[in-house]
């Protein structure tokens, strides 16, 4: 109310009104889509780490099955590798 006071008569018109809600309206919609991107872009990192373990996990897995093969001489192989790839899943 105070301001409303102070302001000159031609800064109350209803064009300047119109230039103000002009001006909010492009903040809001560079904002929205300032958002957008980031979202955007967080999940399109999420999906590329998602991607990469599940690529890892399967050749993990083909390379147990691989090893089984082989046979009993390739078990204590396949239990080092178990025990190294549960140490990094606790350490991730």
């Amino acid at each position: 109310m105070w301001l409303r006071s102070a302001l000159p008569k031609h800064h109350l018109d209803a064009e300047s009104k119109d230039t103000v809600k002009l001006g909010i309206g492009l903040i809001a919609t560079m904002t929205a889509l300032i958002l957008g991107l980031v979202t955007a872009s967080a999940k399109s990192s999420f999906d590329a780490v998602d991607n990469a373990v599940n690529a890892t996990a399967v050749q993990l897995l083909a390379l147990d099955r691989a090893l089984a093969r082989y046979g009993p001489e390739t078990g204590e192989i396949r239990k080092q590798l178990k025990q190294a790839l549960g140490e990094r899943i606790d350490m991730i």
